[in-house]
C-alpha cells in the first residue's frame, strides 16, 4: 500500500467514524469547538481539531456547535437502540435522500416512458406502412383486420404510457412538495 491508499483509507475511516458518532450521540460531537483547514504544499487538505503543523498553511479556522437537540438515542426501549426521530439532522437527512431517490425515480420513469412512445411510434408506423400496401383479392378484410390490430395495439400503448405518465406526475408532486417543505 502506497501513502496514497493509506491516506485514503484514513480518510474513508475518518469519515466513516464521524458519521457513526454522530448517529450513535458520541460524546465527542456533543457540545462546541473549533476546527482547523490547513493545507500543505501539494495542496493536499487536513482537518483539524489543534492548530495546523509547521508544514501546513492555515486556510481557516472553523467554529462548530452541535445542537442540542441533535441525534440522539431514545431510551427505554427495551434494549434496542433506535434514533430519536425527533432531531434536525435525521429529519433533513431522510429528506435528502428521499429528494434522491425521487429524482432517480424521475429519471428512470421519464427514460422508460421516452422509450415505450418511441417502440410504440415505430411498431404502429410499420403496421400502418403493411396496411397501405395491402393490395388484391380480399383487401378489404385483410386491411379490417390490420386496422383492428393496429388500434388494438394503440390502446395498449395507451395505457402503458398514461401509467407512467400518472407516476411521473406523482414523482414531481412529492419532489415539488418536499423541496416547499426544505425551503
Amino acid at each position: 500500500m502506497n501513502v496514497a491508499d493509506i491516506a485514503a483509507v484514513r480518510t474513508t475511516l475518518l469519515s466513516g467514524l464521524g458519521v457513526a458518532a454522530l448517529l450513535f450521540g458520541s460524546p465527542v460531537l456533543a457540545g462546541s469547538g473549533s476546527y482547523f483547514v490547513c493545507v500543505d504544499d501539494k495542496g493536499k487538505k487536513l482537518f483539524s481539531q489543534s492548530p495546523c503543523p509547521d508544514s501546513h498553511q492555515q486556510l481557516q479556522e472553523r467554529d462548530y456547535a452541535v445542537e442540542s437537540n441533535g441525534v440522539g438515542l431514545i431510551e427505554n426501549t427495551g434494549g434496542e437502540r433506535q434514533l430519536s426521530k425527533n432531531n434536525t439532522l435525521l429529519k433533513e437527512m431522510e429528506a435528502n435522500n428521499r429528494r434522491l431517490e425521487l429524482n432517480r425515480k424521475i429519471s428512470q420513469t421519464s427514460h422508460r416512458l421516452d422509450g415505450l412512445k418511441a417502440d410504440r411510434d415505430n411498431r404502429l408506423s410499420s403496421m400502418q406502412t403493411t396496411l397501405e400496401s395491402i393490395a388484391g383479392n380480399n383487401a378489404h378484410n385483410r386491411r379490417a383486420a390490420v386496422q383492428q390490430q393496429i388500434d388494438s395495439l394503440s390502446q395498449s400503448y395507451d395505457s402503458k404510457i398514461s401509467r407512467l405518465e400518472s407516476q411521473l406526475d406523482d414523482y414531481n408532486g412529492e419532489l415539488k412538495r418536499l423541496l416547499a417543505a426544505l425551503d
